[in-house]
């Protein structure tokens, strides 16, 4: 079933066809619709139009445009969380009013620069997800349109995320794919009546993505971490000429060079570390005692062991920690 939404501009005629599509994204069948609609009117309208054409740019099909944050296509999500002040501190390392005013910052500068889109970066984690879970990557240049923002609440910062044009689907067209195919079945998104689903995990991974990157601006972690995970610039830890900071910099990016992913418990002892040597002490609102988040259980005890250390004395146990992993690493594969 479809609406009719005609434009009139001068002798021409726009005319925008909208289409209920169920779990699709439904570009492929909303053109064969289109069509038939097309053949129709050409076929029966007593006055003869001139010339046809199926596409005449109002769809706005994987094209960034303002109409999106009004009228949309696909699915509008909206995420919001609440971050207590706690979780601000020791997880995005800044302050509630830093991360509010960092924020508006940004979004002033977007205004000025006259975006159509108003967030950090949208398009990342969504042109990532439609190519893995067999969405058209092109749709991400219209689905990215969308608001991120922050507000100042007593427990400590609402972060809301709205993207009112979100291209996505569960069946049909590339989702049928082995691979995007396998990723939709392990998150439980693949068939019918899975589409809003999906939508809302793309919705809360977007959500996080900002607060991630929102948070490494503010504590000066963004321009680090490209340049401590820049591929092939791993540099090894001197003890004679490295202070404790470059150590611990480079410690960071020496994970990446161990070949044999470690063991849980090696995890939670580097997470632990990590922690106390960038936020010091843990808070002491602990994972509730019925809570059936088990690694939020484990990763707070893990931190809570190394409670009272200095955030150097945790910087040391880390690097120490990571050169030993390296070490026994290279051994194995020195044996092999």
């Amino acid at each position: 079933m479809a609406t009719i939404k005609p434009t009139v501009e001068g002798n021409h005629i726009h005319l925008r066809c909208v289409y209920y599509c169920a779990d699709a994204s439904g570009q492929n069948i909303v053109t064969i619709a289109t069509e038939a609609i097309q053949n129709y009117i050409m076929a029966n309208c007593p006055i003869k139009p001139l010339a046809s054409y199926l596409e005449g740019g109002m769809s706005g099909d994987k094209k960034a445009n303002y109409s999106v944050l009004s009228g949309f296509r696909g699915k509008k999500v909206v995420v919001e969380v609440i971050l207590p002040h706690s979780v601000v501190e020791h997880t995005c390392h800044c302050t509630a009013k830093q991360l509010v005013d960092g924020t508006m910052a940004g979004m002033l500068g977007l205004v000025m620069r006259g975006s159509i889109t108003v967030n950090c970066h949208f398009a990342n984690p969504l042109a990532a997800m439609f190519i893995a879970l067999g969405q058209d990557p092109a749709c991400a240049s219209e689905s990215h349109i969308g608001i991120g923002r922050t507000e100042l609440v007593p427990e400590g910062v609402y972060c809301c995320a709205t993207l009112p044009n979100l291209m996505c689907g569960t069946v049909g067209g590339g989702t049928k794919l082995p691979s995007q195919r396998a990723c939709l079945e392990m998150m439980g998104c693949y068939g019918p009546n899975k589409a809003n689903q999906l939508a809302e995990i793309m919705g809360a991974v977007v959500l996080a993505g900002e607060i991630s990157l929102g948070s490494a601006v503010l504590s000066q972690d963004f321009a680090k971490a490209h340049k401590l995970l820049a591929r092939e610039t791993f540099e090894k830890i001197n003890p004679e000429t490295d202070s404790l900071e470059e150590a611990f910099d480079k410690a960071q990016a020496l994970i990446l060079k161990i070949n044999k992913m470690p063991g849980k418990m090696e995890i939670l002892k580097i997470y632990g570390f990590y922690k106390q040597a960038t936020a010091g002490d843990c808070p002491a609102n602990a994972p509730s005692l019925f809570s059936t988040d088990l690694k939020a259980k484990a990763k707070y005890e893990a931190w809570k062991k190394c409670h009272g250390m200095t955030k150097d004395e945790a910087k040391k146990e880390y690097i120490n920690l990571i050169v030993n992993m390296l070490d026994k690493d290279q051994k194995e594969a020195e044996k092999k």
